[in-house]
């Protein structure tokens, strides 16, 4: 019992020291309790064109360039883009209508974004969107992200037209989802931001291995006063 107290023990310190090793998104975003709701957003790290009029493509997009960092494909969950076209809002598209509360949204570097739905679509964000999928930024001067949305979450030159909007996604004031538009044709290359369904926090590896330790322990000194007595 003893020996595989310690192998149990001598395992958790070499998988703890190698998930530091590894830069990699943050996708249990820090200080949330077991059982809380969150959501993720990211900027993808690839570009496409705002040609498409048709809101599935972007969220196809969005949700191919998840797929490819295994933290976020590993999470089972949907993404959906922050994108306006003629037909869909972003914030129906992604479920962020101020209509109904939400839960918080932070970005893949564990930073908040926003606190509620209201607080997404309230002209400002708390920090800015900025990383990809993979928790990196995007190399300097390729922060613009399609969006056909203007700041209140409702379609704007959406995407699929000529000129679509488009945000920054290095910025966190309106400019995050609505800079402009017109200066940029939809034949342009930018990126997306892609949003995550609803997520719960559960117990980390890092917390059940202690405490099943310790269980172990118990038992193991339990059993043992009891074959003395």
């Amino acid at each position: 019992m003893i020996r595989l107290l310690i192998a149990l023990g001598f395992f958790g310190v070499i998988s703890s020291t190698s998930l530091v090793g590894f830069a990699a998104p943050v996708v249990v975003p820090p200080g949330l309790a077991a059982g809380s709701s969150y959501r993720l957003v990211f900027a993808t790290d690839t570009a496409t064109t705002g040609f498409s009029s048709d809101v599935t493509t972007y969220n196809n997009l969005v949700a191919m360039s998840a797929d490819t960092e295994p933290a976020l494909s590993a999470l089972g969950t949907t993404w959906n883009a922050i994108a306006s076209t003629s037909t869909v809002d972003a914030r129906d598209n992604t479920g962020t209508n101020p209509a109904s509360m939400g839960v918080p949204i932070y970005n893949l570097a564990g930073q908040l974004v926003a606190t509620s739905n209201a607080d997404l679509w309230d002209g400002s964000i708390a920090n800015a969107i900025f990383y990809n999928q993979h928790g990196e930024p995007p190399p300097p001067g390729l922060q613009i992200v399609w969006t056909g949305t203007r700041t209140t979450g409702i379609a704007d030159h959406p995407m699929g037209t000529e000129f679509p909007s488009w945000g920054e996604g290095d910025y966190s004031d309106n400019e995050w989802v609505f800079a402009s538009y017109g200066s940029y044709g939809s034949e342009r290359e930018f990126l997306l931001y892609g949003m995550s369904g609803v997520l719960t926090v559960v117990p980390e590896p890092a917390t059940i291995v202690p405490a099943a330790l310790a269980a172990a322990a118990a038992l193991a000194l339990y059993m043992k006063r009891r074959s003395r007595a």
